[in-house]
C-alpha cells in the first residue's frame, strides 16, 4: 500500500511539472533567478558614448524542470548609462553599463538587473610625481592620460530577476 501511494504522489509530481508546458499555461520565472551572460562586442571608455546599446548573448540555458526557458545564445539588450573618458593628470576612465532585458524561447521579454562598472587605471599619483621631480620640464608630465575603462568579448555578467516573471505557452497545434 505505501510502494503504491509514493508511486501515486511521484506520479502527480511529475505531472505538475510537465503539464504546463504540455498543454499551455503560465511558467513564472521566480524573483532573483540568475541568467549567466557574455559579452559580445569589446567596450571602452575611449570610443563608446553614453547610450550606446551593448550587445550579450545568454551564456547558458535557463531551464525549469527539464524544459528550456530562455535559450543559450539568446541576445540580451545593455545600456552604457554612465560614461567617463580618461583625461589629463592620470585620470582614468571609468563606465557603467546597465542589463535590462533578454527573450524567453517564446519571444516574451524577460526583464533583467544587473550593473556593470569598470574603472580604467588612475595614473594620477605618478603624473604628479613625475612633474615635481623633474621640473619644470615635467609640467608636460601633467598631460598624461589616465587608462581607458574597457571590457572585452566574452566577459560574464550576471544578471538577475526582480520580480516573479509570469510567462505563457501556448498550446503547440
Amino acid at each position: 500500500m505505501a510502494k503504491k501511494l509514493f508511486s501515486l504522489i511521484l506520479l502527480i509530481c511529475f505531472l505538475n511539472i510537465n503539464i504546463p508546458f504540455a498543454f499551455g499555461a503560465d511558467v513564472i520565472l521566480e524573483k532573483g533567478t540568475k541568467i549567466r551572460l557574455k559579452l559580445l562586442d569589446k567596450v571602452s571608455s575611449g570610443f563608446n558614448q553614453e547610450g550606446d546599446e551593448v550587445n550579450l548573448a545568454v551564456a547558458d540555458d535557463v531551464k525549469l524542470g527539464d524544459t528550456v526557458i530562455v535559450k543559450e545564445g539568446a541576445p540580451a539588450k545593455a545600456m552604457i548609462t554612465e560614461l567617463i573618458p580618461r583625461g589629463k593628470i592620470g585620470k582614468a576612465g571609468r563606465m557603467t553599463i546597465s542589463v535590462y532585458e533578454t527573450k524567453a524561447v517564446n519571444g516574451k521579454t524577460v526583464p533583467l538587473n544587473a550593473l556593470v562598472t569598470k574603472k580604467g587605471e588612475d595614473k594620477f599619483v605618478i603624473s604628479v610625481a613625475l612633474s615635481i621631480l623633474l621640473a619644470p620640464i615635467g609640467l608636460c608630465a601633467l598631460l598624461m592620460s589616465g587608462e581607458n575603462a574597457q571590457l572585452y568579448p566574452g566577459y560574464q555578467v550576471v544578471a538577475r530577476l526582480d520580480n516573479d516573471v509570469v510567462l505563457v505557452f501556448e498550446d503547440e497545434k
